[in-house]
């Protein structure tokens, strides 16, 4: 567990961060590695697809408390079509307030950043093949609001 930081969302969203303070370039990976990591950790898990204002929040206000995270990988990419940035279920991103200095024909993956400025995170276009730390999602298919202690367990020894 010290390797991996873990919470439950009330939609029953897990998220996985990959972190480590000691030593996080152990733990950093390009977007497609950090893609196929997070495919493998639980059987339909991916690469964080923060898709609302309230997933942004959810996700930045657990974020401010680990102030070694200044970039992570998420789930938005424009590698299939440049300029049209899709989440990881192919389902399109509806926002055009990313910030970025850097050229769009050469930043097809997308990286949550700290505010330097202010509060927060915003999603922002990075280079693929920069390793950085990652967040994975989780969407149990559970009806209820509950986890039992069994499955955390589960999802924690396939990450360990």
């Amino acid at each position: 567990l010290n390797r991996f930081s873990l919470f439950v969302k009330m939609r029953l969203i897990i998220l996985f961060v990959s972190s480590v303070p000691v030593s996080p370039s152990s733990f950093c990976l390009s977007w497609s590695d950090a893609m196929s990591s997070c495919t493998h950790l639980v059987g339909g898990s991916h690469l964080a697809d923060l898709k609302t204002t309230e997933d942004l929040l959810f996700v930045s206000s657990y974020l401010q408390s680990d102030n070694h995270l200044l970039l992570l990988w998420t789930g938005l990419n424009d590698q299939q079509v440049t300029c049209l940035p899709l989440w990881s279920d192919g389902s399109p991103y509806n926002q055009t307030n990313t910030m970025t200095l850097l050229p769009a024909n050469q930043t097809d993956c997308f990286a949550f950043q700290r505010n330097a400025t202010g509060p927060g995170y915003f999603l922002t276009p990075f280079f693929c093949d920069f390793t950085l730390p990652f967040i994975c999602q989780y969407q149990s298919k559970l009806r209820t609001q509950c986890i039992s202690i069994n499955q955390i367990l589960l999802i924690l020894l396939n990450i360990a």
